[in-house]
């Protein structure tokens, strides 16, 4: 059984919020040139972090993002 403090994500407007939040995050990463880590011709998937490669978005980072988006912050 889940944890008693662990709750699922709430339905509603406070799921649509995270998903703009998520939208918004991912919208902001693309304008910053970020790309996803999988070639164009899908073939091979490339390390994060090789040569030429944008790094990862921490986590800390990717959160404070969606709770910018959902207006949490």
């Amino acid at each position: 059984a889940a944890p008693a403090d662990r709750q699922p994500p709430a339905p509603g407007p406070a799921r649509a919020a995270t998903a703009q939040g998520l939208a918004a995050a991912l919208v902001a990463r693309s304008a910053a040139g970020a790309r996803p880590a999988v070639d164009q011709d899908r073939t091979r998937v490339q390390r994060p972090g090789a040569p030429g490669q944008p790094r990862p978005l921490p986590v800390e980072e990717a959160a404070r993002l969606v709770a910018r988006g959902s207006g949490e912050a």
